[in-house]
């Protein structure tokens, strides 16, 4: 797994990492269509969010492409 920081659009620190589901979540349904070979995960100290397919080589974007991808990423909601 990679993963990497960078400052988002708001000055708050984001991390960003690959999410790869198992075989045996992608093959029981547990993964949305679209999503089996995973996402990136972004996060920070409120907010999660996901952003699938995973680009190639996202883990040598500059920052400003991060944001970029940040803002076309989606909402998730988060567990108690």
């Amino acid at each position: 797994m990679a993963l990497c920081e960078f400052t988002g659009p708001d000055g708050e620190v984001w991390r960003v990492w690959n999410t790869v589901p198992t075989s045996r979540s992608a093959t029981l349904g547990a993964v949305a269509p679209g999503m089996e070979e995973g996402w990136l995960t972004f996060e920070n100290s409120d907010e999660k969010r996901r952003l699938f397919p995973i680009p190639s080589g996202w883990t040598e974007y500059p920052e400003d492409r991060l944001r970029e991808l940040l803002r076309a990423s989606h909402p998730v909601t988060r567990g108690r």
